[in-house]
């Protein structure tokens, strides 16, 4: 703001430029600068800037920061990562009130990174990331059967199709059946026991 003499002043505004798409609502879709600030709404489709899908705010409007800047500039760097990584671009990413994180690819399986609330979770992110690609050789990534791959512990991932079921339990052996002329022994039977009412485990809310 610099002065003009003798008795004005002149104002500049210098507008940021997009690097991604809040779509926070079903109404509410809004350019993000580089320092996730909300620069106005955004047009239909906004193609080549970074799509991300929530979490709810109703009443996001410029000038407002509906993610953390590091989570931003993180989700900017996959981004740019992906296609020489795995070979295929991010199309969006997903980020619900608990502040999980999810990415889907552009061949639309999905890639679950967990909670991304605090600066040591935003720096995990690469080693998820890597984490992903560790499994390609064994995975094809351009299955259609491909459904998603959870890194929230990037040493332990787990990869999931369509199709696949958890395993239903084995039932009970049989009783042994009884030796030729001998009697069944007799055993003391006792009252039943009326269970205990279950005490309900405590649920924390998302913070």
């Amino acid at each position: 703001v610099p002065p003009q003499l003798p008795d004005g002043v002149s104002v500049g505004v210098a507008v940021g430029q997009p690097v991604a798409v809040s779509r926070a609502g079903p109404d509410a879709a809004f350019y993000l600068s580089d320092r996730a600030v909300a620069l106005g709404p955004a047009a239909e489709g906004a193609p080549g800037l970074l799509q991300v899908e929530g979490p709810t705010a109703p009443e996001l409007r410029a000038g407002r920061r509906p993610l953390d800047p590091q989570l931003l500039t993180a989700l900017v760097n996959i981004q740019r990562r992906l296609p020489g990584l795995i070979g295929q671009p991010a199309k969006s990413f997903q980020l619900d009130g608990c502040g999980v994180l999810a990415m889907t690819t552009g061949r639309g399986w999905r890639v679950i990174f967990g909670r991304v609330l605090t600066p040591e979770e935003f720096q995990s992110l690469p080693d998820k990331l890597a984490a992903v690609r560790s499994v390609q050789p064994f995975e094809d990534f351009n299955s259609p059967a491909l459904e998603y791959i959870n890194v929230e512990n990037p040493s332990q991932v787990a990869v999931h199709h369509q199709g696949d079921r958890v395993p239903a339990p084995s039932p009970p052996p049989p009783s042994p059946a009884p030796r030729p002329g001998a009697s069944p022994a007799a055993r003391p039977t006792a009252p039943p026991t009326p269970a205990p009412t279950p005490t309900p485990l405590p649920v924390a809310p998302c913070r």
